[in-house]
């Protein structure tokens, strides 16, 4: 409970399973994996935050940001691909006023 870790989550280490390895390496083994998992939790946690509050700036909707962050991409890229999006939709926009007037 310490971790937050789902069960399912932590894969099994085959090492685990010798009949040499003791308690002791398959408790920490297991601790090990649990305090990644965690920082991974922990990271997703920032990183959608982060994109949340640069994409309420923009005033712009975060889920397809948030969900490529799900999905891996790295957070410094998602916020310059942001920055990149909304130079393009200015653009976009002086373009249509330009030919508008």
């Amino acid at each position: 409970p310490n971790y937050h870790v789902e069960p399912g989550e932590v894969e099994i280490d085959p090492t685990w399973l010798n009949k040499t390895t003791t308690k002791k390496k398959v408790t920490e083994g297991i601790a090990d994996v649990m305090g990644y998992i965690k920082k991974q939790h922990d990271d997703l946690k920032t990183g959608i935050s982060t994109i949340t509050k640069y994409t309420q700036a923009y005033q712009i909707d975060p889920a397809g940001w948030i969900d490529q962050l799900k999905q891996g991409q790295d957070v410094n890229y998602l916020l310059q691909a942001i920055d990149n999006q909304v130079k393009l939709n200015k653009q976009k926009q002086q373009t249509l006023e330009a030919q508008a007037a």
